[in-house]
């Protein structure tokens, strides 16, 4: 049975994964109409931004690498009573000049993509949040950059611009960014791949690849959608933190020689750690890696 994710991409999860995920990008040129709908639609999109409720940091302004300054679109910025709320008026006014408009956590603002990420969840054990990206004309919101997650990109309106540079490095990780160097040298030094993103499309796009995105003649809407799989130096880290709870791990390394500090510490590990999973770090990562759809009680349940 097709998975939501093979529906969205146009291609089995096996080759994805076994030939795409964490090596290189790969881009799906369907322009079928309306394909992405089982998605979201352009017409739901329009209808959240018409709300009178939306607040920061479900909506968010960027123009040229820049977040736009709250005061320029939100309402009462220093009220406790209403705390953040958009003005909608002055939003569309910014998209009028060239601004982006992101909005964020959208799997908690639209039923149907809230589905989709879930499915993700479930069917492969990768966390998937989802933010929406609207683009006017001949703009672009952020500078060149990479991403500290894998992304998939569904092109839900107009045309989006790519330009994806070959990284030297790879499965970048939260404490690796690009600096302003990097970026310089890509930019001047580089000769990215141009590619096209049209209504219907998408691209997977490893974590750590660099890229840069715009509009020319038309204006674009499309989901980015971060994925989240668990990953070796989380379970490493897990590790860790249980040697935390350890007295000999919590004492210092005073008066030692380097030698001795290595056998030491070499010495602990295999006494106390040993990296063997127990059966209850076994149990715990097969439920982290496969998660039970099916709840023990619903909401609904438990409210009757």
């Amino acid at each position: 049975m097709e998975t939501l994710l093979e529906r969205a991409i146009k291609l089995n999860s096996n080759v994805f994964f076994k030939e795409y995920w964490e090596k290189k990008y790969h881009i799906n040129n369907d322009t079928e109409n309306e394909r992405l709908n089982f998605i979201i639609s352009f017409n739901e999109i329009a209808n959240l931004l018409e709300t009178n409720l939306l607040q920061f940091p479900f909506i968010r302004l960027v123009k040229d690498g820049k977040d736009i300054d709250l005061e320029k679109y939100v309402k009462n910025v220093k009220s406790s009573a209403f705390p953040n709320i958009i003005n909608n008026n002055k939003v569309l006014d910014e998209l009028n000049n060239g601004t982006t408009i992101i909005i964020q956590k959208a799997e908690c603002l639209f039923e149907n993509l809230n589905k989709f990420c879930n499915s993700i969840f479930y069917d492969f054990g990768i966390s998937a949040k989802a933010n929406i990206y609207i683009t006017p004309k001949n703009s672009h919101g952020f500078n060149i950059h990479h991403d500290m997650h894998d992304v998939i990109v569904l092109q839900i309106h107009g045309e989006k611009k790519w330009d994806l540079y070959e990284n030297k490095d790879t499965l970048l990780i939260e404490n690796q960014p690009l600096s302003k160097q990097d970026r310089f040298e890509y930019q001047s030094n580089k000769t990215p791949t141009h590619l096209n993103l049209n209504k219907g499309n998408s691209i997977y796009i490893p974590r750590g690849f660099i890229h840069n995105t715009y509009t020319n003649s038309f204006s674009s809407i499309h989901i980015a959608l971060g994925l989240y799989p668990i990953r070796i130096i989380d379970i490493l880290r897990g590790f860790t933190q249980e040697a935390e709870t350890i007295l000999d791990f919590r004492k210092s390394i005073i008066g030692l020689s380097s030698q001795e500090c290595y056998s030491n510490i070499n010495a602990l590990i295999n006494k106390h750690l040993n990296f063997q999973f127990t059966d209850k770090q076994i149990n715990t990562l097969h439920k982290m890696i496969k998660p039970d759809k099916n709840l023990s009680k619903s909401f609904i349940d438990i409210m009757q």
